[in-house]
Parts: C-alpha cells; sequence; structure tokens
C-alpha cells in the first residue's frame, strides 16, 4: 500500500509538535550536557507522521533506532555505536563539535576582517573589540582563559589548519573571502551579522545579509 498524504489534522498536530520539539531543542542547546528531549521530541514527531500515513516499517525505522540511541544517552547508558564517534582526522582535539568549530571559525574570520581592515591599533585591540561582540557565542563564554587571547589563538588555529580536513578552517576561509568582498560594510554590522549565524552554528557560513541577490 502507498504512503498517503496527511490530513490537515494531522499536519495541524504535526507542527504542534515540531514547535514544541523546536523550544525544548532550543533549551537543551543551552548547556545541559547530554539532555537530548528536543531531538527525540522532532524524531518522534517525524516517526509517528510516517507510521500515520502508511510509510512501511524499513522507512522510519531507521528513526526509531537513533531515538532509542538519544534516550539511552540521556539517561546515562552506553552510547551505540551510531553516535560514537569516527576516527579523528585532521587537526584538534577528539570531541570538538561541528557546531563548535563553525563558531570558532567564524570569529577568527570576523578577527582577520578587523585586522585587514586596520580598524584597531593593534592585534590585541582588535582581538579585545572580538571578544567584546562574541562574549555570548558559546564556544567563547564556555571558555576558561582571556577571552581575546583565545579569539587569536583561534585565528592562528584556522590560518595553520587544513581547509580540507579541519572544519573551522573550512569556515574561516568561506568567511573571510565573502567579508573581503563587503568591505563598505560597517565593521559592526558584519560582526553582528556572522556572530548571530554562528550562534546558531551549523547554519549557513555566510549570512543572510552576504548571500547574492
Amino acid at each position: 500500500m502507498k504512503p498517503r498524504r496527511p490530513t490537515g489534522t494531522e499536519w495541524a498536530d504535526f507542527r504542534a509538535k515540531m514547535q514544541e520539539a523546536a523550544q525544548q531543542f532550543a533549551e537543551d542547546d543551552i548547556g545541559r550536557a547530554g539532555d537530548t528531549s528536543g531531538a527525540v521530541a522532532a524524531l518522534e514527531a517525524v516517526q509517528d507522521m510516517m507510521q500515520a500515513c502508511g510509510f512501511p516499517t524499513e522507512h522510519w525505522n531507521v528513526l526509531h533506532r537513533l531515538v532509542v540511541a538519544l534516550s539511552d544517552l540521556k539517561e546515562g547508558r552506553e552510547v551505540a555505536p551510531i553516535l560514537r564517534p569516527a576516527p579523528r582526522k585532521g587537526r584538534g582535539p577528539r570531541g570538538v563539535g561541528t557546531d563548535v568549530l563553525v563558531q570558532r571559525g567564524t570569529i577568527a574570520a570576523l578577527l582577520h576582517e578587523c585586522l585587514e581592515r586596520k580598524a584597531f591599533a593593534s592585534r590585541e585591540e582588535a582581538a579585545r573589540w572580538v571578544a567584546r561582540k562574541a562574549a555570548n557565542v558559546p564556544s567563547l563564554h564556555d571558555q576558561r582563559g582571556t577571552p581575546w587571547r583565545i579569539v587569536a589563538r583561534w585565528r592562528e588555529d584556522a590560518m595553520a589548519g587544513n581547509a580540507e580536513e579541519d572544519h573551522d578552517s573550512a569556515v574561516f576561509h568561506a568567511t573571510k573571502h565573502s567579508l573581503a568582498a563587503e568591505r563598505d560594510l560597517p565593521l559592526e554590522a558584519v560582526a553582528k551579522a556572522i556572530l548571530r549565524s554562528a550562534t546558531h552554528a551549523g547554519g549557513p557560513v555566510k549570512p543572510a545579509f552576504l548571500e547574492e541577490d
């Protein structure tokens, strides 16, 4: 039997579940380690919709397995193989998530742009300005140490890395080239836009206002 289209009531129920899951996920992402409730709720909503519409078990079973694995992670049980990290390639310690690397690369690119514009008297002054602007970006405010020194080190790391293997380097170079083409924009506006993008990391490397028409 072919899967059918969802009814209006099913769509409304699905949207409500996804909105609730999104809110939960945003709260999870604030920093409660291992809290996967939002992700589980979103996956369960999709799974329920697929089941209701008659999709074969093998189509939604992968979602069910992921739900179980994430639930085990939340409860502190042994992590399923699907959630274990693959062998690390490139530079840097294992365990640094993609969202953190996106944020580091973006912040590094902002500092680089400050230096390219010669907007500050010294590298330290530029790094202090970037650190203040990025104070609410999770990857920075979760760090121990002097913020401006951390920002300066991230730029050095991103410049030294391999863009094909190191995600922070890839984001750094992509964002750096985007910003170089937009030198007419005020630095304050650039910082606000790309740091907002970085805070929702995993999203676009290039913020919306830098996209081509």
